[in-house]
């Protein structure tokens, strides 16, 4: 795996090493792998990672995922769909994936689980199903610090003032790609550029 001219330094090689406790990050997500194999080189200590010890890594990751709750398990993703009395076709089209996607994520011996993005658009589902209104964002936010990713509080939390809809920039403002207007626009700027473009 290792053995080559370091790309760092261009001096050094890069020299096999294993490394206990090894701290990595997966979707900014802490985690620790136990014994992980790196290359080092043995002139700059520039750390060198193999493709194939990464993906090793992510399984790693993926399998504690599942096991602590991380992502939602096949039983949980099934029981959301019927208490939404939704059939696969038809769910996998609300959450934007492929029935294939939701057929792989419901079965109890599955491979890979869903993304975290597709775990978050269900976990959305399944707190609207349990209590009615959702506030996305900060629900969005929750999950971010309880997963230890740190982020800093949404706009709308740091002003203690919400929106009711986009934060589009005042529709005067634009009357083409990035031209200023000096009359009322009724679309939104984005809305406006993609008519100009089509």
């Amino acid at each position: 795996m290792f053995g080559y001219k370091c790309q760092e330094c261009h001096r050094g090689t890069v020299r096999e090493a294993t490394r206990k406790d090894f701290e990595v990050k997966f979707d900014r997500i802490p985690f620790v792998v136990p014994e992980a194999v790196i290359g080092e080189c043995d002139a700059c200590g520039a750390e060198h990672f193999h493709g194939r010890e990464y993906k090793r890594w992510r399984q790693l990751f993926e399998k504690q995922q599942a096991k602590t709750g991380g992502v939602l398990s096949p039983a949980d993703i099934r029981e959301l769909r019927e208490a939404l009395g939704m059939t696969m076709s038809d769910f996998s089209a609300l959450i934007g994936t492929t029935r294939q996607s939701l057929h792989h994520w419901e079965k109890e011996d599955r491979e890979v689980p869903q993304s975290r993005m597709a775990d978050l658009m269900m976990r959305v589902l399944e707190e609207g199903v349990r209590h009615g209104a959702v506030d996305v964002v900060a629900f969005l936010h929750d999950r971010a610090r309880g997963a230890g990713i740190e982020l800093a509080a949404p706009r709308a939390a740091r002003d203690g003032a919400r929106r009711s809809g986009p934060a589009w920039p005042a529709p005067e403002t634009y009357d083409g790609l990035y031209g200023i207007a000096r009359r009322e626009s009724p679309a939104s700027p984005c809305l406006h550029t993609i008519a100009r473009a089509a």
